[in-house]
């Protein structure tokens, strides 16, 4: 029970973080100084979208990225003019998919980037997985940032080749924004700084957990102070006349055409688990693997295939939730790492790139944003899919292995 309660204070602060976000539009000014750095070119801004789409979903659950930064779309596109429709219908699209797929891969990169993450670690914990203690958020950045790193650049490769005349065809429209109120710029920084401190909080906290008992009290109390500080920063502490979120803006400016995409395709996932029994499928599909003399990496290569064609068509928190026992059972029979194994699965259940329903983060994206070349988004989405699932799966062998061993 008490091992619990830094998982629940960290999904917590997290949210939190993320309606400050919103509320103060401080996404907003990222991008502008990720503009700067980026150049004021198309594809230089779409380099910038993307890498921010990540990094705020490294730290911030994928479709809480997307709700901060998915009403920027319009206002990106709309800093550039175009020869015609179909121009802009695809540059739309290009940072729709910079968006979705930034938020999704970005979510790799840290325990409380996906809901899938806090779905592998209710499954590891509750069935007594060895090595379960070991998955913590410093060790999960340790092979997250490095996925998400690669998975970015080629991303952005991909899009500026498929997307390579659209790009230069976009001109820039010159004119300096409006210089921000001061009481807004100084409520922004607040925002950075208490980004900087939960950070640093659950950085050091995993850290030094690492040498204390599973039954230790002092990671739960100490969760729970931070916790309590956190709200007290955020929505108690005033300063201009208000705090720096209101109640009111914890709220307020969510998409609900998006939450009704995601609450249609989990409704429609769970029964389509429950009539065609999809778990005992894949259990079938594993043991008929193994009775042709599959090599371990090959049968783990389908798993995870399986589980990236199944998120584009189900919920990916319900596909997860298939798979974990099915590739827990048959990491025991190919005598392979359980967790490591497990971690693939929940990584790859992230990163639907084709469908509108794989994710909340692209539910919130496709139901917001008008004007997405649908068809462009699956054929780039296809290659990256592939390419994904094969990484992830020399990852599991390989990889993650040793980085769970170096905590144990």
């Amino acid at each position: 029970m008490l091992s619990a309660i830094p998982l629940v204070v960290l999904f917590a602060t997290a949210f939190l973080l993320s309606r400050a976000y919103v509320a103060t539009d401080a996404g907003e000014r990222l991008l502008g100084a990720v503009e700067r750095l980026t150049g004021r070119r198309c594809r230089g801004l779409l380099l910038g979208h993307l890498g921010l789409s990540a990094a705020l979903s490294a730290i911030l659950p994928n479709a809480i990225t997307a709700l901060a930064l998915t009403p920027m779309i319009p206002l990106l596109v709309d800093r550039f003019t175009y020869p015609d429709d179909r121009t802009r219908r695809r540059v739309t699209t290009g940072f729709a998919a910079a968006t979705m797929w930034g938020a999704n891969i970005g979510g790799m990169g840290s325990i409380v980037g996906s809901p899938a993450n806090a779905l592998l670690l209710v499954y590891v914990h509750a069935s007594e997985i060895a090595g379960a203690e070991r998955l913590n958020f410093l060790t999960w950045a340790l092979f997250g940032i490095p996925t998400v790193a690669l998975l970015c650049t080629v991303t952005f490769l991909l899009l500026r080749l498929a997307l390579r005349a659209d790009l230069a065809a976009a001109v820039r429209i010159e004119g300096r924004p409006a210089p921000l109120p001061v009481h807004r710029s100084q409520a922004q920084r607040r925002v950075f700084l208490l980004t900087a401190a939960f950070l640093g909080y659950w950085t050091a906290s995993t850290a030094l957990a690492m040498g204390l008992k599973p039954h230790d009290a002092y990671p739960a109390a100490a969760s729970l102070a931070f916790g309590a500080w956190f709200c007290h920063a955020l929505m108690i502490r005033r300063e201009n006349g208000e705090p720096l979120l209101p109640l009111r803006s914890a709220a307020g400016r969510l998409p609900w055409r998006g939450f009704a995409f995601i609450a249609l395709a989990v409704t429609v996932s769970l029964g389509a688990t429950r009539v065609l029994g999809l778990d005992r499928a894949v259990g079938h599909i594993v043991d008929l693997a193994e009775g042709y003399g599959l090599a371990a990496w090959e049968i783990m290569l389908l798993l995870i295939v399986a589980v990236g064609l199944l998120t584009e068509i189900m919920s990916n928190t319900v596909v997860a939730l298939v798979f974990f026992p099915v590739v827990h059972g048959a990491a025991a029979a190919l005598e392979l790492e359980p967790v490591a194994a497990l971690v693939a699965v929940s990584l790859m259940s992230t990163v639907p790139f084709m469908s509108p329903t794989g994710a909340p983060s692209n539910a919130v994206v496709v139901g917001e944003t008008r004007g997405i070349d649908y068809l462009l988004v699956v054929r780039l989405g296809f290659g990256l899919e592939l390419l994904t699932a094969f990484a992830l799966t020399m990852a599991s062998l390989h990889v993650y292995p040793r980085v769970l061993g170096m905590a144990g």
